[in-house]
């Protein structure tokens, strides 16, 4: 087929039923699916109809699935956030049944290591799937060490995951108990201690554990126990143990890139903006690291954070395009980032449209925000009309909140005025 015509000409359905093949072959799953929803509008027979609906499903499941092993690494690195920006998006995705419930007890597992647990948890999984779930994440060693427990300490492993904290506290203390050679052990009681609200109890258990384990080969596991350990100082509010313990997990960090941004989010999400772009360029020098989209992101977020916004909005900027450049959208975080960089460097119709954007995409709080925002950026622009329309569908969103209820209206009355047209933006 000629660029012409793949260009300005209709394709059949079997010229993009090709086409999608070989991005499916290329691994471009995303592109793929946009192939084959092509051609489901184009056709008009109904067996073959139902061959492009199967095809759609499979690729779904293949972005999703894709989706799950990245969270699945990054949950390794203890890199919460952004594994649980991959697990939701899957879960979003995913066409079957299997792949949305491996999503949601993704979605478990991770806020299982700070305590939080998804009420969507798939509660229709048979004990032998929920013991494989579990078990795939131990390393050799810890399942040997788990193999002599038996019985209990896979059921209080479940427990974990699941949510069911008490019943996890118990099994894991009694094994403990039990134990005279405890080594992964006490990272889990640590985890179980501090989920049943024991936070000195659970910061005893990580000292034990950085005791036992100490060899080279586990740089990854101690990784994550330091900044684990991190997280129950901040739980504790003691912020200077915090910050101190984040930097001793810079001992583990090895060739892999993100666990430079697990760190650096910790500092910048604690003030400390300037030293976590340090370590971000210092991560730039591994192979892969340049072409990651998280780091990227990550660093550009700490240089906004140091009021470095041309060099930050730029970034993302790049980052967006080579996602979309792989059939993927920017989360949605990102987007409100590069909204905010926009105004602040001057570019307020850009922002004010990326904000609209976000605005009609989504329709929960997120999505209020930023119509609010969307508002506030159009009347300073003299688009007053436009504005009330952003009010209108923010009050849509307003729901039950007479916080957002007030809000829209101090907008409706800041518009009415007309003499001061900027919105609050607060």
């Amino acid at each position: 087929m000629s660029l012409f015509r793949k260009i300005f000409g209709r394709q059949t359905v079997a010229e993009l039923v090709a086409s999608a093949e070989q991005e499916v072959a290329e691994g471009r799953f995303g592109f793929a699916k946009l192939e084959y929803e092509k051609a489901l509008a184009r056709s008009t027979d109904e067996a073959e109809k139902a061959q492009l609906r199967a095809e759609i499903h499979t690729m779904r499941d293949s972005i999703a699935t894709a989706r799950l092993d990245e969270a699945d690494k990054l949950v390794e690195l203890g890199s919460e956030a952004d594994a649980i920006a991959e697990a939701s998006g899957a879960l979003d995705v995913a066409a079957s049944d299997a792949i949305r419930d491996r999503a949601r007890l993704t979605l478990a597992r991770i806020r299982t290591r700070t305590a939080r647990i998804d009420p969507g948890l798939p509660r229709a999984m048979t004990r032998d799937e929920l013991a494989a779930e579990v078990t795939a994440v131990w390393s050799d060693e810890q399942s040997l060490e788990y193999e002599a427990y038996g019985e209990p300490a896979i059921a209080a492993s479940i427990a974990l995951t699941t949510g069911a904290f008490d019943v996890a506290h118990a099994g894991f203390e009694a094994l403990l108990a039990a134990s005279s050679a405890a080594r992964w052990l006490h990272r889990d009681v640590a985890r179980a201690r501090w989920a049943h609200g024991d936070l000195v109890g659970a910061d005893a258990a990580f000292l034990a554990f950085f005791e036992v384990v100490t060899e080279e080969e586990h740089d990854r596991a101690l990784f994550e126990a330091r900044m684990d350990r991190a997280r129950l100082f901040k739980d504790r509010d003691m912020i200077d143990d915090a910050l101190a313990e984040a930097g001793e997990s810079l001992e583990h960090v090895s060739d892999e890139p993100r666990m430079f941004t697990v760190v650096a989010r910790f500092l910048r999400d604690h003030g400390h903006a300037t030293e976590a772009r340090e370590i971000l360029e210092a991560a730039l020098s591994l192979p892969g690291s340049e072409a990651d989209p998280v780091i990227q992101i990550e660093l550009a977020l700490a240089e906004s954070d140091e009021g470095r916004d041309e060099p930050a909005l730029d970034r993302l900027e790049r980052v967006a395009l080579a996602l979309r450049g792989m059939g993927q959208e920017s989360p949605r975080d990102v987007e409100a980032a590069r909204a905010r960089l926009l105004e602040r460097v001057g570019r307020t119709a850009h922002a004010a449209e990326l904000h609209k954007r976000l605005a009609v995409s989504f329709v929960d709080e997120f999505g209020f925000d930023h119509a609010l925002e969307s508002a506030r950026l159009h009347a300073a622009l003299g688009s007053v009309e436009e504005a009330r329309h952003l009010l209108e569908r923010a009050s849509l969103l307003v729901g039950a909140s007479e916080e957002r209820k007030t809000r829209v209206d101090a907008g409706r009355a800041s518009l009415d005025a007309l003499g001061s047209p900027a919105l609050d933006a607060t």
